[in-house]
Formats: C-alpha cells, sequence, structure tokens
C-alpha cells in the first residue's frame, strides 16, 4: 500500500490478518484506509490492481478472493513465495526472481490497450 500510494494511485484499500502490520501501514498511510480483516470485506469488481505478499498456500486459498475483487483486465501482483513452491492457482505473465524468491505480475491485458502495429 505505500508503494501504490507513492507511485500516485488515487484510492488505496489495505487489509491484513496482523494487527501490528496493520499499525506498521497506518502510521506511514495516514489517509489510507487500513483494517484488520481478510479480503472478503472487500467489494467485488472494486480493485485495478491486487497486490498480496502471501505463502503460495495462502494466494491459492485466496484465487477466489481475488477474482471477485478484480475488476476486469486488473493485475495481480503477488510475492512471497519460494521458486520452489509457486501457487498453483495461477500463471505468470511477468515473473520476477530474486535471492529464490518470485514475484509474479498476473492478470490479462486489455485489448483496448495494446497496439495493433
Amino acid at each position: 500500500s505505500v508503494a501504490a500510494v507513492l507511485l500516485g494511485a488515487s484510492l488505496v484499500v489495505a487489509c491484513d490478518i496482523d494487527q501490528e502490520a496493520v499499525e506498521v501501514a497506518k502510521a506511514r498511510l495516514r489517509i489510507t484506509p487500513i483494517f484488520v480483516g481478510t479480503a472478503d470485506a472487500i467489494k467485488s469488481f472494486s480493485a485495478n490492481v491486487i497486490v498480496a505478499n502471501i505463502s503460495s498456500a495462502a494466494v491459492d486459498e485466496l484465487a477466489l478472493e481475488f477474482e471477485r475483487i478484480a475488476k476486469p483486465y486488473a493485475s495481480l501482483i503477488i510475492s512471497g513465495f519460494p521458486e520452489w513452491n509457486p501457487p498453483e492457482q495461477f500463471k505468470p505473465r511477468v515473473e520476477l526472481r530474486k535471492y529464490g524468491w518470485l514475484c509474479w505480475i498476473t492478470g490479462q491485458t486489455d485489448p483496448r490497450a495494446v497496439s495493433s502495429e
């Protein structure tokens, strides 16, 4: 959520199940709605970008929630899992690797945004 705000996102909503993580984020992002809870509290079809830094098991468990929350052509940026244990429910459009850890960007590209050249 910090990166989204710094990059100019007009609205950022953040949640975490860890109270301490929420308190740290609230201290840094005073105007962003941040709450202790789960993704099921987020409005359907409300996100252009979803960012999750969690284990591959948690990504797979939340796959249906991510799909529910995402607007059409939304991007999902997922990280927090090692190369040897990637999520099974998603395939990367872009894959970044560092020190044995993965970050995937998934989701469909809006065909209107792709040049026909």
